[in-house]
């Protein structure tokens, strides 16, 4: 065992070495990763990926590839090498060189654990502490077939490619996508991975609420670009003619009389109406026929989308989003928000057909539809041939561009994900500060609790327990980093729960020592029997534990997980600690007769106690405690389990001043079904915090409405027991009126569209049961003489218990009892001289294209590049400033080569390195001063660009010979007019330079299409500068996002907005940093950017803080407990089995599973009469308890920790019955007295940390506390009263058959 421990120990420490050399930042890779995430802002995209890019000159390194390779050297030398010769030195210089490979590896393991918690700490933090969102989403297959077929091309169906097949296919490949569009530059530590049967799960740490909301358009919008003709009279014919045949009614596709593909229909989006012309809305069919603008449009009519006829081209012409090479914010002619791209070869060969064949005539303009998820959302005229890039502008809102860009770099998802997440948690991360801070109180007083019990019950080796525990916890939390394993809530409990269990292999290894000394042995040979006699029940009882800890991982959540991870890696490093390091320890004290004998304290284990005599009397009192217990789980029924179970919404309501719980409790009665209201403790907001729970997860109770259609016909329509929107629509357009009810455009609403087809009337939809009010709550309760009536978004979940809550908490005057967010700011100062390009001012940059189309760079982030052209490198934003100082540097600043060796090396490398970009940048002249027009003499034109010259972001189509591109595609020079292709309708607008001197042509409802090559307009100045501060950290997109919206607001012009860092460094538009101080540029003036910021403050002073919210649908809720069933069923199992294995008997394994079940029922009732005796025990801390995910992963460790200490006793009964046929209760009564010590001193360390974590762990883990208290109880009675017992009846009823 000795020599497996070894081996252990070594490569433990290859591990930890191992971390210490990739896990530090040592200069070896400027963009590599860490547990950190990765040590730079952003990776180069690669072709498929297409992230945002930052031209900045390359800073010259830190240190040639000379100094790393020493960096590492020395890592490994600090703390390998040294400390292992270290341990060698001092066993041969007293005189034990036989102990030198065992020292020198304690030695070198202590090293290399302490060096990582110092160089890498503190640990990943889980989204629970660290505050975040954590969405999960299902995929909509309904949408996702129609969205493959519409995409299945000649080579698929030869392949036998069906939809379904493309169906599972694409959810596999959809967390990649989700990735590439999430997390373009790949540095944010976005978690997306498979949570269900296709269901995803995306984690964004630190996100605000309106991160949120844009992270939900990003994940739930398609991406599925299409570029089509939209059909006309003239050129279509055949296929208009073909579209209006009746097998062609209703078909998505039009096909011609071979079944091939010719046309499609598609919706036309309500921005996009006026380029194609409307529909007819007094016709309820889908009949096509021909507008005032010659294009075949269908539907518009009464309950009907509008769509239009798009021609399909054959495939070798087909274009899409699949066919970009590359897509960014920009700026049109007009300072608008614009998308420019660029096609890759394939694409520019098609565009340029495309275009070439479709050019309008001066009376015939033909349109190009852009389609984005089958919605037209553009149809510009062709003006030109077009072919590599190009820009879409239009009526645009930033974040419309923004979202637009961002799904076009990151391509089309594969899948379709419906539109509302099934189950949503927001976490605060001030209430994760709060429970880190309590959890350092918890493992402080536990650690100092135990060592102090452990030194004075065992003196000497109590000390040596000491060491081994402190050694422990270091291993632990070093292991914990090196696996990048986030520490969550659950599992600082289980840190804390490290602590009390970990002692248990010196208390077992010690009860064995004490009687071989009790024997006569001598201390040598007490030692070695000790250690040696121990080892099987250790072995045995730790892999029971480890089988719980695995099962746990691979079922349970990420909260749950955390707290698997750090039960098996705390039960690895106890034995490692307790059987190599304690018996290394013990071998040196005792040779070099620093120690002569040991003492302990009196144990327990001669009392000599008759246990199996009062076996039925203990089980009678358990079946009665049970039975309380289960009276009080039924009369609880549905209520006992938490919305991790039950499906529900939980919100932290956070008051001004403090109100007792029951106060909060009766305010609420009657308003939420279901109510459960918990207290939960913030240092300093003692009496403020409440946690919320309720059983509402959608839309709340239901009841009837009364629909009234024009003509005045009225229905009842019965909402009760519905709670998904399309079961709203489809009930409601069931009634018997001619009222069309259909989603809305965003999808989160209802349109009502009249069909009664009357001049006048009124539509209406009324509350019927006034307790529901589910009109009002439904946002319908309307009465409208209007043709339409869109509810806009129907709060749902969480939003409808927070609104009710602070209805709740509003006076009668309007004043909130509720917390609200504020913000200050200094007054905006002007500043001058700040000029920032359009394609960088959000600040996202557009990639390069040719040197004409190139756009001024930007002064802070770019320079001129030296003739030796070198591909940009992106400089770190500085959110991960902080992390990007090698740790192994500052370890070898220590070094006394460290000056030599690095001046060495920079003399060698001088002549290479470059000056610094800010020297560099000195004496630029910026691009914005020399007009378009007018090229710099020594500037080279593009056509006279040396061959082997390549460009920082050349795209694989400007590689390909000219002569392969129709000579009509190429671009227009910078100083020439771009020909763009407008959106009147019937005749062209004037170019830019025709437009009146001060007059902004109206570009209309859709978008506009255009060659790129005159270049991108200079964008604004930035004109005012100011400090926000806030109540609490917001990310920088929620900044920009506010701003925006106080303009919509006041109903003025939206401003460039840029974030600085600390050292006024523009942020990239993808940092997710979050801080509570930010520096904003805008380009408004001082007092105009003074009413925004005001505007933005009063926002906030009527936002409540609401700590935490979470709502869990039910079909997740559902998972849960399938999830839960499995993991105790599978732990069971497992445990059944390996003891079985062991003794080679069902008997044992079956007598432990009672003690088990026992246990757990126990805990179970106590959890359930908890609501009971809350009103009276609130003084020590008990509340009403439910049934959650920790409750369970409690039930697992119970479950663990008993088994524990059965496999203890059942080890000794082995032991004492021997070969003997038979048991008898006298064998097990001695086997019990021999290790009632040992199972005392267990269960009072474990018991003594778990009481800690119950009254100062916190709410987070209260629940997981209180069970674990209750559990640690009931399962050291189990052991004595219940298996034991068990055994002998299983043992003696196997015999008798036998006998006879």
């Amino acid at each position: 065992m000795q020599k497996s421990c070894t081996i252990f120990a070594v490569m433990l420490v290859l591990t930890l070495m191992a971390t210490l050399v990739t896990g530090v930042d040592i200069g070896t890779d400027a963009g590599g990763s860490s547990w950190l995430g990765s040590t730079a802002m952003a990776q180069a995209p690669s072709q498929e990926v297409l992230g945002p890019t930052i031209e900045v000159t390359p800073v010259p390194e830190q240190s040639s590839g000379g100094s790393q390779a020493l960096n590492v050297l020395g890592v490994i030398v600090l703390t390998l090498i040294v400390p292992y010769i270290l341990g060698v030195w001092i066993a041969s210089s007293i005189r034990l060189p036989e102990m030198g490979q065992k020292l020198g590896v304690i030695l070198a393991s202590l090293v290399c654990s302490i060096s990582i918690c110092f160089l890498l700490w503190p640990p990943k933090f889980g989204i629970d502490l660290q505050g975040g969102v954590i969405l999960v989403y299902e995929v909509d297959q309904k949408a996702s077939l129609d969205l493959l077929e519409s995409d299945t091309t000649p080579n698929e169906s030869a392949f036998n490619l069906t939809p379904e097949k493309r169906l599972e296919q694409g959810t596999a490949q959809l967390i990649t996508q989700l990735q590439k569009r999430i997390n373009p530059s790949g540095t944010s530590e976005v978690v997306i991975r498979p949570y269900g049967e296709n269901q995803i799960e995306v984690i964004v740490p630190q996100a605000e609420s309106s991160d949120l909301a844009s992270i939900k358009r990003l994940i739930t919008k398609a991406g599925v670009l299409d570029f089509l003709i939209v059909a006309n009279k003239q050129d279509h014919d055949f296929l208009m003619t073909r579209a209006e045949d009746e097998s062609q009614i209703g078909a998505t596709f039009v096909t011609d009389r071979k079944g091939e593909r010719i046309g499609r229909w598609v919706r036309v989006d309500d921005d996009a109406r006026g380029t194609v012309g409307g529909g007819n809305i007094s016709d309820p069919s889908l009949k096509p026929y021909v507008n005032g603008q010659r294009h075949m449009v269908r539907g518009g009519g009464p309950g009907l989308p509008l769509e239009v006829l798009m021609r399909v081209e054959r495939p070798e012409y087909r274009l899409g989003g699949k066919h970009l090479s590359s897509a960014a914010v920009t700026r049109d002619e007009y300072g608008k928000p614009a998308v420019s791209f660029e096609f890759g070869i394939d694409g520019a060969r098609r565009m340029g057909h495309l275009s070439a064949e479709n050019l309008s005539e001066p009376n015939m303009p033909r349109k190009l539809g852009i389609v984005m998820d089958n919605y037209l959302i553009s149809a510009p005229n062709i003006q030109k041939v077009i072919t590599d890039r190009g820009i879409i502008t239009g009526s645009f809102t930033q974040d419309e561009v923004d979202d637009l860009t961002q799904v076009l770099r990151s391509g089309r998802l594969p899948v379709v994900l419906r539109k509302e997440p099934i189950s949503e948690q927001k976490i605060s991360a001030t209430l994760g500060d709060d429970t880190i801070r309590k959890g350092q109180i918890a493992i402080t007083i536990s650690l100092i609790a135990v060592l102090i019990f452990m030194a004075i019950y065992y003196r000497v080796a109590g000390l040596v327990a000491c060491f081994a525990l402190l050694f422990n916890l270091v291993l632990v939390l070093a292991v914990m980093i090196a696996l990048s394993a986030d520490l969550t809530l659950p599992g600082i409990a289980g840190l804390v729960l490290t602590v009390g269990m970990s002692v248990d292999a010196n208390v077992l290894i010690y009860e064995r020592i004490r009687e071989e000394l009790a024997g006569g042995a001598s201390l040598r040979v007490a030692l070695s029997n000790g250690f040696s006699k121990a080892m099987s029940t250790i072995v045995d009882a730790n892999i029971t534990t480890l089988i719980t800890a695995a099962v746990l991982f691979r079922i349970g959540t990420d909260q749950v997980r955390g707290f698997a991870v750090t039960l098996f890696v705390g039960i690895l490093m106890s034995m490692f600690t307790a059987i190599y390091v304690s018996r290394g320890i013990f071998d040196i004290l005792e040779k070099k007769r620093v120690i002569k004998t040991l003492s302990f304290m009196p144990s327990a284990s001669s009392i000599g106690y008759d246990f199996i005599g009062k076996a039925r009397g203990a089980m009678i009192g358990s079946l009665i405690v049970i039975a309380i217990g289960l009276v009080g789980v039924f009369g609880r029924g549905k209520d006992i389990f938490d919305i991790d179970f039950n499906g529900g919404s939980s919100v932290q309501v956070y008051l001004t001043e403090a109100m007792p719980i029951s106060e909060v409790r009766s305010k609420l009665t009657g308003v939420l079904p279901d109510l459960s209201v918990s207290a939960v403790t913030l240092e300093g907001s003692e009496d403020r915090i409440y946690k919320v729970d309720t059983s509402l997860a959608e839309y709340g109770e239901l009841g009837k409405v009364s629909i009234t259609d024009r003509s005045g016909k009225t229905a009842e329509v019965d909402l009760t027991g519905i709670d998904t929107l399309n079961q709203i629509i489809l009930a409601l357009d069931a009634a018997d009126v001619k009222v069309a009810v259909l989603p809305n455009t965003d999808g989160d609403g209802i349109e009502f569209q009249d069909e009664t087809g009357a001049d006048s009337g009124t539509m209406s939809v009324k509350n019927v049961d006034d307790k529901t009010q589910t009109a009002s709550n439904l946002r319908m309760n309307f009465s409208t003489d209007a043709l339409r009536y869109n509810t806009g978004k129907i709060p749902a979940g969480v939003d409808v218990v927070q609104d009710k809550i602070a209805q709740v908490f509003t006076g009668p005057n309007g004043e909130s009892k509720l917390v609200m967010h504020s913000m200050d700011f200094t007054p905006p100062a002007e500043v001058t001289g700040v000029v920032f390009p359009a394609a960088t001012t959000t600040p996202e940059a557009a990639p390069a294209t040719t040197e004409e189309s190139q756009s001024a760079p930007e002064p802070e982030a770019t320079t001129e590049e030296k003739a030796d052209d070198k591909p940009a490198e992106e400089k770190p934003s500085e959110d991960k400033q902080s992390l990007l100082i090698p740790a192994s540097t500052r370890m070898l600043a220590w070094m006394p080569w460290n000056g030599w060796a690095t001046g060495l090396l920079q003399e060698e490398g001088e002549g290479d390195k470059e000056p610094p970009m800010e020297e560099k940048a000195a004496d630029e002249k910026p691009a914005e001063e020399t007009p378009a027009e007018q090229k710099p003499a020594d500037e080279k034109p593009a056509d006279e660009k040396p061959a082997d010259e390549k460009p920082a972001d050349e795209k694989p189509m400007e590689e390909a010979p000219k002569e392969e591109m129709p000579a009509e595609t190429t671009a227009a020079p910078a100083d020439e007019e771009a020909a763009p292709m407008t959106e009147t309708p019937m005749a062209e607008a004037p170019a830019a330079e025709e437009a009146p001197e001060g007059e902004v042509p109206a570009t209309g409802a859709g978008s506009m299409f255009q060659d790129i090559a005159g270049g991108v307009a200079e964008g604004p100045r930035f004109k005012t500068e100011t400090k926000l501060s806030f109540d609490e950290g917001i990310s920088a997109e929620t900044v920009r996002t506010m701003i925006l919206d106080a303009a919509d607001a006041l109903t003025v012009a939206r401003p460039e907005i840029q974030l600085l860092d600390v050292e006024s460094r523009p942020l990239p538009v993808d940092s997710r940093v979050s801080q509570e101080e930010w520096t904003v540029r805008l380009s408004t003036d001082p007092a105009q950017s003074d009413k925004l910021l005001q505007q933005v403050s009063k926002g906030l002073d009527s936002t409540p803080v609401w700590p935490s919210s979470s709502k869990i649908g039910s079909k997740v809720a559902g998972d849960m407990q399938t999830m839960a069933a499995s993991a105790i069923f599978f732990c069971l199992i497992g445990i059944v089995g390996y003891i079985w294995f062991r003794f080679q008997s069902f008997a044992f394994g079956i007598a432990a599973v009672v003690a088990l079940v026992h246990d757990v029922l126990v805990t179970l009732g106590a959890i359930a009469i908890s609501y009971w005796l809350a009103p009276f025990l609130g003084f020590a801390q008990i509340t009403e308890f439910k049934i959650s995910l920790p409750v369970v992963a409690a039930f697992l460790t119970i479950i663990g920790y008993s088994l524990n200490d059965t496999i203890v006793i059942f080890d000794r009964i082995r032991e004492v019955r021997g070969k003997s046929p038979k048991l008898t209760s006298e064998m097990i009564n001695i086997s019990i007295n021999q290790t009632l010590g040992r199972t005392l001193l267990t269960s009072l360390t474990t018991l003594i940390v778990v009481i800690i974590l119950f009254f100062i762990g916190g709410e987070g883990i209260h629940s997981f506390s209180f069970s674990l208290v209750v559990g640690v109880i009931a399962g050291t009675y189990s052991t004595v009263f219940i298996a034991c017992p068990t055994l002998l009846w299983l043992m003696n009823r196997e015999k008798a058959p036998a006998k006879d």
